[in-house]
């Protein structure tokens, strides 16, 4: 993600604590803080005080787009072969019944 997109703050952003930042990404905390020493998610904004660490919606919304759009550029996301059907119910009767009498 780029660097720029953590500086832009819309006015009706709203600021997340730590719980909510992790439940939304759905990353226990111990992985938020490794995402920040790698530079994958933004360190948070200081509110108030050294005590009051707040991270942006718009941040969490941006990281799950960036996601997104990674796991649809995949190639094994590319075009799947069609599964096939399933048997219809009394096929599969029938062949059970072949198995328990034979």
């Amino acid at each position: 993600m780029a660097e720029a997109s953590f500086n832009k703050i819309a006015p009706d952003d709203r600021a997340l604590d730590k719980r909510e930042f992790c439940e939304i990404l759905g990353i226990a905390p111990s992985t938020l803080y490794e995402r920040i020493a790698r530079g994958q998610i933004p360190p948070p904004l200081r509110l108030l005080g050294a005590r009051s660490s707040r991270w942006l919606l718009s941040d969490a919304q941006a990281i799950l787009a960036a996601a997104a759009a990674q796991r649809v550029a995949h190639p094994a996301c590319a075009k799947k072969k069609p599964q096939p059907e399933a048997p219809a119910p009394t096929a599969m009767k029938r062949a059970r019944r072949a198995r328990e009498v034979a």
